[in-house]
């Protein structure tokens, strides 16, 4: 179950059911953007194809664009020009992932989305689950500028976002960013050392889960969803009390930090843990109760 998690696979023009995907299930919501989506597009399948580059969706963008994805709930998101953020929203990023989450996912039910970058996964779902449910998200870095603009853009009404960082105690650490590539956004140095040689850090206070979300009062979680860099461990350990009333968990996790994470979902009455989708040696992975 490899998948090259860049999106580059998207470009490849001679994959036709790929291309189709990319060019009916996504649109500018007007003709600038429908434009500038497609030469980044065209301009991206000829680099990869003919020039063996390895470009990001989004690299030859050079306006932001708002983009309507039907495949996440017909959603709207804004991506900005120079960054990877369209990455996040085409089809074929974390497919099965996402198939997975919708399936068990419906009207009414709470879900708490840490590292949500912007919104992927939040403005989807948050339409799905409408007024009678909640999503909250939590994304510490600089681009939860954008994920605001989505939840607003997309008129929601129903989303918590917190510009917080879970972990498994309250201090001040370093967040690393890079503003290009922001799905490597880490409490860890080492995580976004291979994103950019314009690596970027800001202060944060970090603080456990079941402490960011006291005052919600939460009885019941559907699904706690986690991407968070290298740091799953820690918010696992910061979030006990959460995972009591949790049905899924969903996060991402490397051979260094899987075993850690299973031995706290166990502990906490998750009683089968599966990978959902593999790349190189990171993976999703989802626990259930069930």
């Amino acid at each position: 179950m490899k998948k090259n998690r860049t999106c580059a696979d998207g470009y490849d023009i001679m994959l036709p059911r790929r291309v189709y995907i990319m060019l009916f299930n996504i649109n500018g919501i007007n003709m600038v953007d429908e434009l500038a989506y497609l030469v980044d597009l065209s301009a991206g399948a000829l680099s990869r194809r003919i020039l063996g580059l390895k470009v990001l969706p989004g690299f030859f963008i050079l306006k932001d664009v708002t983009v309507r994805i039907k495949d996440r709930e017909n959603s709207l998101f804004l991506c900005r020009a120079g960054t990877d953020e369209i990455c996040h929203v085409i089809p074929n990023f974390e497919p099965k992932t996402w198939e997975f989450i919708k399936s068990i996912t419906t009207r009414g039910d709470v879900i708490i989305d840490v590292g949500a970058n912007i919104g992927t996964y939040t403005v989807p779902l948050a339409r799905k689950v409408g007024m009678d449910g909640l999503v909250v998200a939590l994304e510490p870095s600089p681009v939860c500028k954008t994920l605001s603009f989505n939840v607003a853009i997309n008129g929601l009404e129903n989303v918590v976002v917190i510009n917080k960082a879970a972990y498994s105690k309250r201090k001040i650490m370093n967040l690393y960013y890079t503003p290009q590539k922001t799905g490597l956004t880490s409490l860890y140095s080492d995580w976004t050392a291979k994103a950019s040689t314009h690596k970027c850090s800001i202060e944060v206070e970090v603080l456990p889960l079941d402490e960011l979300l006291r005052s919600l009062e939460l009885k019941k979680v559907r699904l706690l969803k986690i991407d968070v860099e290298g740091a799953e461990k820690d918010v696992l350990q910061g979030a006990r009390n959460i995972l009591e009333i949790t049905d899924f968990c969903v996060f991402e996790a490397r051979p260094n930090t899987i075993k850690d994470c299973k031995k706290i979902l166990m502990e906490e009455g998750f009683k089968k843990i599966t990978i959902l989708e593999q790349w190189s040696d990171l993976a999703n992975y989802v626990a259930t109760k069930g």
